[in-house]
């Protein structure tokens, strides 16, 4: 059994990780809604989208667009569409559980701020003063920041102890 990581393309409704064998082609293909597409991000993700959905006219799932554009910010930006699946890359003929930063993304009770890891005069790094409770509206502050300010380097952090917050 591995954990996905379940990204709707309705930005309304919540991700989620669901558990499922690594071989079970048919768990996949009812969790995107019928054939399959793998698309690899980077060295540790694998996206399952559903195959032919821009033909069949499904959403574009930005919140999947974002965690591509996180995981490898070249990503060539392939249209992401309809519910997707986040796994880890294949090994062999199976997939692999997706990254244990993106499953543990999804605690309900998570809260998530951005640091800036650009070293400042006395060599500390600074959570930024806003918290998140959605991962994925953090990582769209996080893909302006590191557009913003390309000198600088970002990154997505959960906050562990909520006396931490900023």
């Amino acid at each position: 059994m591995i954990d996905v990581v379940v990204i709707p393309a309705a930005p309304t409704s919540p991700a989620r990780v669901e558990r499922l064998p690594a071989w079970d082609l048919a768990g996949f293909q009812r969790l995107v809604g019928g054939y399959t597409d793998a698309i690899p991000v980077g060295d540790e993700l694998c996206l399952l989208a559903r195959r032919g959905a821009a033909l069949r006219g499904f959403p574009v799932n930005q919140r999947a667009g974002l965690l591509a554009l996180y995981a490898d910010p070249a990503f060539d930006g392939v249209d992401l569409r309809g519910d997707i699946v986040a796994a880890g890359p294949p090994d062999g003929d199976d997939l692999t559980p997706a990254p244990a930063w993106l499953r543990d993304l999804y605690d309900p009770a998570a809260r998530f701020h951005v640091v800036d890891l650009t070293p400042g005069p006395e060599d500390d790094t600074e959570p930024l003063p806003f918290p998140f409770t959605d991962p994925f509206l953090g990582l769209a502050a996080l893909a302006g920041m590191t557009r913003a300010f390309p000198e600088s380097q970002f990154r997505l952090t959960r906050i562990t102890n909520p006396e931490d917050r900023p």
